[in-house]
């Protein structure tokens, strides 16, 4: 081989490297979409079976992963059981997943009659009084760039409002009357429920021992994690093109972070099903204090991040106060003849199937309970 063929052959050799595109990394694994609808006919076949968030969660364990990727329609769906990779969502690329969904304005504006799911509204007006309470924002009022509903078509805000109204009328006077009561000593009523909340000075749990009861949020957060509030956290959509964990995720995405997932995640927790509070103590130094949040996110008590819960503290709080009173105030037992509680769960969700009753016999003396009588 001559000068020149050498020349040429090493010239063209480096062509495929300098002008070929580099290869896109692939999508997180998944059921095989169908073309347009994607993998809507295997998520209705089965969310008629068991539930949707069943089939979820069984498809990412027989496929072993710990990211999918399910299409529905147009849209990407990735769940997520991986504390690492739900950081790297949450935290790393915070600012490309700080989208959400629109809601779905056409269908809410519907005249035409239908079944409404009851506890959702709920949950939906408890949210935007507590953001109204923190905030004073709310989110009935004026629309919003991200296609949230400008005008009070539906009458709700009009419902709200009047209802807020006739709360605040009977409601407004009896609390500055308890509040200038307590101010200028001349507290002469028997105390109650609203004298708790207004001194919070009485014999029972108060915030001033949290830093004692260490084990009460230890029990709290092992709750959370065996059974979270919801299966999955609300989508983070991804604003742009973007990798992570190797995968590619395109723009438009819905990524959901299992709770159920992250809480019972055999890599990371030791018998992942069992209720074991000291496994959160564990670590936990003298003087050092257990929280409910995890930023690890091993588990999702409270979001994290650019649309994480802003009310981590109030939350806490509550929480432990919900737990820790009735534990010092009262003996709990089973039922009757009843001889174990049913543990078993609901269709698609982390709570009892079934209401849990228990028998409470008081445990402490009288005086601790007069504010409930």
């Amino acid at each position: 081989m001559n000068l020149k063929q050498n020349i040429f052959k090493n010239a063209t050799s480096q062509w495929p490297a300098k002008f070929q595109k580099p290869k896109q990394p692939s999508l997180p694994p998944g059921p095989k979409p169908w073309p347009i609808v994607g993998n809507l006919p295997q998520f209705i076949k089965h969310k008629n079976e068991t539930s949707a968030s069943d089939w979820i969660h069984s498809l990412v364990k027989e496929m072993n992963t710990d990211i999918a990727c399910i299409r529905l329609g147009n849209v990407h769906v990735i769940p997520v059981t991986c504390p690492e990779i739900s950081r790297e969502f949450l935290k790393k690329q915070d600012a490309v997943f700080a989208s959400k969904d629109r809601l779905p304005w056409p269908l809410i504006n519907s005249d035409e009659g239908g079944l409404v799911n009851l506890r959702v509204a709920a949950r939906n007006y408890c949210s935007n009084v507590m953001r109204k309470i923190l905030f004073s924002r709310r989110y009935l009022g004026e629309g919003k760039a991200d296609g949230e509903p400008g005008l009070d078509l539906d009458g709700h805000e009009k419902i709200v409002v009047k209802a807020t109204r006739v709360m605040e009328k009977y409601q407004d006077p009896i609390i500055e009357d308890r509040i200038r009561q307590w101010r200028d000593g001349k507290k002469v009523d028997p105390q109650d429920l609203l004298d708790v909340l207004v001194s919070l000075t009485d014999e029972n749990v108060q915030e001033s021992d949290f830093p004692q009861l260490n084990y009460v949020k230890a029990c709290a957060r092992e709750a959370f994690r065996l059974h979270p509030i919801s299966t999955f956290n609300p989508p983070h959509v991804s604003v742009t093109d973007t990798t992570v964990a190797g995968y590619f995720i395109p723009k438009g995405s819905h990524v959901v972070l299992s709770q159920e997932g992250l809480g019972r995640n055999p890599k990371v927790w030791d018998d992942p099903s069992g209720f074991k509070p000291e496994r959160h103590l564990q670590g936990c130094n003298e003087g050092e204090q257990v929280v409910l949040a995890d930023p690890e996110l091993r588990l999702l008590s409270f979001s994290i991040g650019r649309r994480g819960c802003p009310g981590v503290v109030l939350g806490s709080s509550m929480t432990t106060m919900l737990f820790a009173r009735p534990l010092q105030g009262f003996e709990w037992s089973i039922p009757g003849k009843q001889a174990a509680i049913d543990l078993s769960q609901g269709k698609g969700e982390s709570f009892l199937a079934k209401p849990l009753l228990s028998v409470a016999k008081p445990r402490l003396p009288p005086n601790v309970y007069s504010f409930l009588t």
